[in-house]
């Protein structure tokens, strides 16, 4: 963080602080302090960079659409789900009138929005939102995509939410087939994907509801 808070001065001091180049290195700063954990100062920066682009670009530019979803999966992480919905929304009605309907980046935005509804309870509206993310990233992207998997993840948990069991399953495995062959069998993406099904086996042994065996 230290390095590219230096950066990010020179940058100012160069540049000036209403730069596009600064508001790109004040999103790419934020990442590093939400990494650390330093949410707060993540979306400050977040904001900062959001600001700029506004005021250079429009409200509607696909830029300002990108750091309105970082902004928002920030919040998400946090849970301030409620605070997370409008910035996605905004987010995935820019890229969708922008980029087209079927582009990946609404996917993502799809995705996103998919995470803070079911964090909201609104688990039909999160699976209809996972299901379109799912047709776009099938459409236009190869099969085996980390936006197709970040898409069936969401999903597996929206289903284990609303107890079907095998559904979830089968979703969850395509989307660690998916990560093994991308990242290998040790990643820490397929460990997290192991660890939804094994949360998954632990839900379902408590409601009783029969799984398919897997097969190896």
């Amino acid at each position: 963080s230290d390095v590219c808070s230096s950066d990010l001065s020179i940058l100012e001091a160069l540049l000036g602080p209403e730069h596009k180049e600064v508001a790109a290195g004040l999103s790419d700063l934020a990442f590093d302090y939400w990494e650390l954990g330093n949410y707060e100062q993540a979306q400050l920066l977040f904001q900062r960079s959001l600001a700029i682009n506004e005021r250079l670009l429009g409200p509607e530019h696909f830029e300002v659409a990108t750091t309105l979803n970082d902004l928002a999966d920030l919040y998400r992480e946090q849970q301030a789900f409620a605070r997370a919905l409008p910035l996605c929304q905004r987010a995935l009605a820019i890229r969708q009138k922008v980029l087209g309907q079927e582009h990946p980046d609404v996917a993502d935005s799809l995705t996103t929005l998919a995470q803070i509804l079911r964090g909201l309870g609104n688990h039909r509206e999160a699976l209809d939102a996972c299901q379109r993310s799912m047709a776009i990233c099938e459409k236009v992207l190869d099969p085996e995509h980390p936006l197709l998997s970040d898409a069936l993840l969401a999903m597996g948990r929206v289903l284990s939410d609303l107890k079907k069991f095998p559904e979830a399953l089968s979703t969850y495995q395509r989307a660690m087939l998916i990560d093994e062959k991308i990242s290998g069998p040790d990643h820490s993406t397929v460990i997290e994907d192991q660890n939804e099904i094994a949360v998954l086996l632990g839900r379902q042994s408590r409601w009783g509801q029969c799984l398919p065996e897997e097969h190896t």
